[in-house]
């Protein structure tokens, strides 16, 4: 007689890059019976984060889950060449995070024999932040970034590579002062003109010139 047996497998997966300083990404992990039997018994899912990611939330269909423990269990019997409904890790990802972070998970019990396959990792690329002040000169003047204006300087966050509209408007006035009109850009962009943001911190600058009045 063949007995058949469960072999439990599991997968971990996600979309796209993280940024950081992101909340809410998640990952889905999967657990599926490629043996030729069904389990039997109680199957835990036990997750490891790198350091840069914290866990805010953890649940699947028909998993008793401990976000504590970044763990999942359940005991009904799965099928061969079944899986089980997805897991959905939901994780917020630290200012400080590092470029590159590997998320592993285990699976076990069912009744299985062979445990070569209970393991998966899922490499994540993270896109740094990088400070990019937009000011003008002279100050303060205002600016207009990603269409909301603002008084200049002022210093935003940006993915390294993320795209951003900087403007300006001309003329402008600074208190009792005369009209300033709008000269160039410090990056030679057009008064209102897309740029990308660098992998190091940036500053733009919009310079202006004073506009005298003839008598």
């Amino acid at each position: 007689n063949v007995v058949q047996v469960p072999d439990l497998t599991i997968s971990k997966t996600h979309v796209g890059n993280f940024t950081q300083g992101d909340a809410g990404r998640q990952y889905s992990i999967t657990v599926r019976n490629a043996g030729g039997g069904p389990t039997a018994g109680m199957v835990t899912v036990s997750d490891t984060l790198p350091s840069g990611l914290t866990a805010t939330a953890l649940s699947g269909s028909g998993w008793s889950c401990t976000l504590a423990s970044l763990t999942c269990v359940r005991s009904d019997s799965l099928a061969a060449g079944s899986s089980y409904p997805v897991i959905t890790l939901t994780v917020n990802v630290a200012s400080n995070a590092g470029a590159g972070l590997t998320n592993s998970a285990w699976v076990s019990g069912g009744g299985e024999i062979f445990t070569g396959n209970d393991y998966a990792s899922d490499f994540t690329t993270v896109i740094p932040v990088v400070p990019v002040t937009v000011g003008t000169s002279p100050l303060p003047l205002g600016i207009i970034a990603d269409g909301v204006a603002y008084a200049a300087p002022r210093t935003f966050q940006w993915a390294a590579g993320s795209v951003h509209a900087i403007a300006t408007t001309s003329p402008q006035t600074a208190g009792p002062s005369v009209p300033f009109l709008f000269s160039r850009w410090s990056d030679g962009g057009a008064i209102s003109h897309f740029v990308t943001a660098p992998s190091a911190p940036a500053t733009y600058t919009a310079f202006f010139d004073e506009q005298y009045l003839q008598q």
